[in-house]
């Protein structure tokens, strides 16, 4: 009688138990720096689980020191967020353990699970990233519908969580140039693609190391979408970017000599870095009365004549140089003009 009583009370445990473990016991919330005492009695084959709710206001790291000193059962800590998904998880050992968890701003559970016995201790606290825009796994700015605004030539600092592995930027550039992007992350790797939303200029780099990182690219006048993605699910981190755009190299004139016959002879300083020239005369200094053109296509010459001009006018001379890109000429801005005056 004694043994089926004692099977019954068995029995009666083990269902309160298990539903217990089903159903869930209320979960307290977490307060960063306090320690927290685990205590998992043996209770046979089934689970136990301690929670604790946490909200987090912005983005940034979780910090768990975590002392276990007891299991039967290896002790699990798990993180859910407000959908039940589980966005990290670890088995602790025996010992003095410490993890780091980047996370968005969000709502989320700490679970401490066990099968049959565990003794640990452990103190959470927490670091907020900094992020110029903070994110939430409810709003992100991992599509190119929900790209943050990026400004050139400010500078951004940006998180990798354990749930976002992506971010993208939407940048205008006010003019063609060349666009240097500076980085100091903390991860220790990641890539980034630069693409027009015209889909005619794109750029990519791929394990972009931990630490500084500068790269040079030239970019026409448009719209870009600047994505940067963790190169491994355990990479996660902060990291910085800026950029700033130096503009076409600029050519200016060096001289306009008047010679006989209505003539004029301009001459400009010569360039390297493009591909040739544009340059103008024209009787007034908005170039709108009596202009002529003239474009350049070797990069080596460095003057042109203009004829039939009108003798015993002034006129204005400016240059401006030009990079090829895809069949598509991408103009510097104009030089300073020149004045002169046709005596011959």
């Amino acid at each position: 009688m004694k043994q089926i009583k004692k099977t019954v009370i068995l029995s009666v445990f083990a269902f309160v138990m298990t539903l217990m473990a089903s159903v869930g016991v209320k979960a307290a919330d977490l307060a960063w720096g306090k320690g927290y005492e685990i205590n998992h009695e043996e209770n046979g084959s089934f689970d136990i689980n301690t929670d604790y709710n946490f909200v987090l206001s912005t983005s940034g790291s979780v910090v768990l020191t975590v002392n276990c000193t007891e299991y039967a059962h290896k002790g699990k800590i798990i993180i859910y967020n407000s959908s039940d998904e589980s966005v990290w998880s670890q088995f602790v050992p025996i010992g003095l353990n410490t993890y780091k968890i980047d996370l968005l701003a969000g709502t989320y559970k700490l679970r401490v699970n066990s099968i049959s016995r565990l003794k640990e201790s452990f103190v959470p606290t927490f670091t907020a990233s900094g992020e110029t825009v903070s994110e939430s796994y409810m709003n992100k700015n991992n599509q190119v519908g929900t790209a943050s605004a990026y400004a050139v030539g400010s500078t951004v600092k940006a998180q990798f969580a354990r749930n976002d592995d992506t971010d993208i930027y939407k940048m205008s550039v006010k003019k063609p140039g060349y666009l240097t992007v500076k980085f100091s992350s903390n991860l220790t790797k990641m890539n980034m693609q630069m693409v027009s939303t015209d889909g005619k200029t794109s750029y990519r780099e791929n394990n972009i190391p931990l630490g500084a990182s500068s790269y040079k690219y030239f970019v026409p006048k448009g719209t870009y979408y600047v994505s940067f993605v963790r190169a491994d699910k355990d990479y996660t981190g902060t990291y910085t970017f800026s950029t700033k755009l130096s503009g076409i190299t600029m050519s200016k004139v060096k001289s306009a000599k008047n010679l006989k016959g209505k003539k004029v002879k301009i001459t400009w300083t010569k360039k390297s870095d493009v591909n040739g020239y544009q340059v103008q005369v024209a009787q007034n200094k908005k170039f709108t009365k009596g202009k002529k053109t003239k474009t350049i296509t070797k990069k080596t010459v460095k003057s042109h004549t203009f004829t039939k001009l009108k003798k015993g006018k002034t006129y204005y001379a400016r240059v401006r140089t030009y990079k090829l890109v895809n069949g598509k000429k991408h103009y510097s801005d104009w030089s300073t003009p020149k004045k002169f005056k046709v005596k011959k």
